[in-house]
């Protein structure tokens, strides 16, 4: 095993404790000794773990946005109407912020984009569908640490 990524078997977060524990044995010497930096945790958004998350493991993290606004979310990803796109991009900048913006958080996006897209090419990309708020990077050597997939 050379590099790990929590998603695919519900929402990681909501297994906060056992995926930490396991993410942790990952990097453990004896175990895995998987670099911080090869284990990933994938969330939908739930804002209170990925807020505690650096304080129990030092991992990349992953957002499965599935759509550029709250409308279209709410509509994809129910976890939205709990915790919406402005708390959960807040809390992606709070946990760059806990690492000193040395951190890399990709922000995915699947099958969703195809319908987006589908919509889009009727109007150019209407209104409707354009960001409203601004995904956290961080510039280092031109480098930019935000990745939109």
């Amino acid at each position: 095993i050379t590099k790990r990524v929590f998603m695919g078997m519900g929402e990681p977060l909501l297994n906060y404790e056992n995926v930490v524990e396991s993410a942790q044995i990952m990097k453990d010497q004896n175990a895995y000794g998987l670099s911080r930096k090869r284990i990933t945790i994938s969330t939908s958004g739930i804002v209170p773990q990925i807020l505690n998350l650096p304080n129990d493991i030092d991992v990349s993290l992953a957002i499965s946005l599935h759509a550029p606004n709250d409308d279209l979310r709410n509509e994809i990803v129910p976890i939205n109407n709990k915790y919406p796109l402005k708390e959960l991009i807040s809390s992606c900048k709070t946990y760059l912020k806990s690492f000193n913006n040395k951190k890399n958080i990709t922000i995915l996006n699947f099958k969703q984009w195809l319908a987006l897209w589908e919509k889009a090419k009727e109007k150019c990309i209407p209104r409707k569908y354009a960001f409203k708020y601004p995904l956290p990077t961080y510039k280092n050597n031109k480098r930019d640490l935000s990745n939109l997939v």
